[in-house]
């Protein structure tokens, strides 16, 4: 028998919500490189879709071949609370393809703003077993740190209108 998490989460809640199985693998510094990201940050790839399901905002999808560098933790807060940890790990999958995409959904083009894509992060933390108090710094965090990403991309995406 599998218990529930510390915020009572069963695990037929935790499969409503991460239906998929994750599968990412991680790349050489090499093949980082020739994909055009930074060889000194580990990154990582999806080996098959992955997809979060929102209350709020419903299904985000990762697809497969996808990579990220999991940093959806601040460097600062990773002393306190790794990109690996089981409370934030699968959580970042659907807030990074946000990131990246600057909101956008899936196929059907939903677009999420910067508050809500952070929205996603805590919400998915919580059915992960993230406690309040984590939940609450990682998003005063995200607020305040990824808010240069955010409008950089807009930026390089010629979509100044999106900035936060």
């Amino acid at each position: 028998m599998i218990l529930p998490l510390k915020n009572r989460i069963d695990e037929a809640t935790f499969q409503a919500h991460f239906p998929l199985p994750y599968v990412v693998r991680a790349l050489s510094p090499w093949e980082a490189k020739a994909c055009g990201l930074d060889p000194e940050i580990q990154q990582w790839r999806f080996e098959l879709p992955f997809v979060y399901v929102s209350d709020k905002f419903g299904r985000i999808e990762t697809e497969a071949g996808r990579t990220t560098d999991f940093a959806s933790i601040p460097r600062g807060l990773q002393s306190w609370l790794q990109n690996d940890s089981p409370v934030i790990l699968l959580a970042s999958a659907p807030h990074d393809r946000l990131f990246e995409t600057l909101g956008v959904t899936g196929p059907e083009g939903t677009i999420l703003s910067f508050t809500h894509c952070n929205d996603v992060l805590t919400e998915a933390m919580y059915y992960l077993g993230a406690t309040s108090f984590q939940r609450a710094a990682v998003y005063k965090a995200v607020m305040q740190g990824g808010k240069t990403l955010w409008n950089h991309r807009c930026d390089e995406q010629g979509k100044p209108e999106r900035k936060a």
